[in-house]
C-alpha cells in the first residue's frame, strides 16, 4: 500500500445506564457529605475526591444493594475487551472505586492509572460512570498517545491532534486503556461535575 496509513488505533468505550437516577439516590448523599469533608486537592486541579480518603466505595452498603448496576459495568467491560480479543481465559474485576467532584471553574489535571500498592496489582482499564455530567460540566479529555513524539515536530498548529474532547452526560460510563492520559476541562456551570471512577484488574476466570 502506497502513502499515509495509520496503526494501533485505541479503542475506547461508552454506554449508558437506564437506571442512573437510582445510583444517584443510593451514592449521591454519602458521596455529597465526604465531598464537604474534604479539602481540594490542588496537584488534581483542585478536583475533591475520596480516593485513598476512608472506606473504598466497593465497600459501602450502597454500593452492595447496586449489584444490577456493578454487573452491568463488568458486562460492558467484557464488551471492551472482546472488541480487543483479550484472552477468553481472563474476567474482569474491580480493583478500587472512588468519587470526584469538579464544582464551578475546577477541573482536572490530566492523568493516568497504574500500578496500585495497597492492592498490588496493575490496573488495565480505567473507567468512569458520570452521576452528574454534561458539555457544560466540563468535557473528557484525552490526550494522543504520541504526543510527545509529536511535541519535537515543527508543526504549523501544536494543538492539532494532541488532545480529543468528549462530551458525557448523566448515566454515561466511558472505558479507556489505563495508561491513556485523561482530565477534565474546567465546569463552567453552576452545577457540580459528580463522577464515579473505578480501576479494573484481569484474574483467570473460575
Amino acid at each position: 500500500m502506497n502513502g499515509v496509513f495509520e496503526l494501533f488505533p485505541v479503542k475506547f468505550y461508552r454506554n449508558h445506564y437506564q437506571q442512573h437516577g437510582l445510583v444517584s439516590a443510593l451514592l449521591g448523599p454519602q458521596l455529597d457529605q465526604l465531598f464537604e469533608s474534604q479539602k481540594p486537592i490542588r496537584s488534581l486541579g483542585n478536583t475533591i475526591t475520596t480516593y485513598g480518603r476512608g472506606q473504598d466505595m466497593l465497600e459501602w452498603e450502597e454500593t452492595l444493594l447496586l449489584k444490577d448496576w456493578t454487573d452491568w459495568i463488568l458486562q460492558s467491560v467484557r464488551q471492551y475487551w472482546d472488541s480487543m480479543e483479550f484472552d477468553s481465559g481472563v474476567e474482569p474485576f474491580f480493583i478500587n472505586m472512588w468519587g470526584n467532584i469538579q464544582k464551578t471553574d475546577i477541573g482536572l489535571q490530566k492523568h493516568r492509572h497504574s500500578y496500585i500498592a495497597k492492592h498490588k496489582v496493575s490496573t488495565i482499564t480505567a473507567g468512569s460512570f458520570y452521576l452528574s455530567a454534561s458539555p457544560d460540566q466540563g468535557r473528557l479529555i484525552v490526550e494522543n498517545p504520541d504526543s510527545v513524539a509529536r511535541s519535537f515536530m515543527p508543526l504549523a498548529d501544536t494543538d492539532d491532534g494532541f488532545t480529543q474532547e468528549l462530551d458525557v452526560y448523566s448515566g454515561d460510563l466511558v472505558l479507556m486503556p489505563a495508561w491513556m492520559l485523561h482530565g477534565v476541562t474546567s465546569n463552567i456551570s453552576t452545577t457540580p461535575r459528580v463522577t464515579i471512577a473505578f480501576d479494573i484488574g484481569y484474574r483467570s476466570r473460575q
